[in-house]
């Protein structure tokens, strides 16, 4: 991304090597929030 801002993207998931695999995968471009319940997500959102 040419932006100096970078997107956001909250990924939500009770497995955290699911977690793992999206961090990965999406990191080098995105700014990734990570939660492992629907209740801490709304708290990042």
């Amino acid at each position: 991304m040419n932006n100096s801002k970078r997107a956001v993207i909250l990924a939500v998931d009770d497995a955290p090597e699911v977690l793992d695999i999206i961090k990965e995968t999406l990191a080098a471009d995105y700014d990734i929030k990570l939660a492992t319940r629907g209740e801490i997500a709304l708290k990042i959102a």
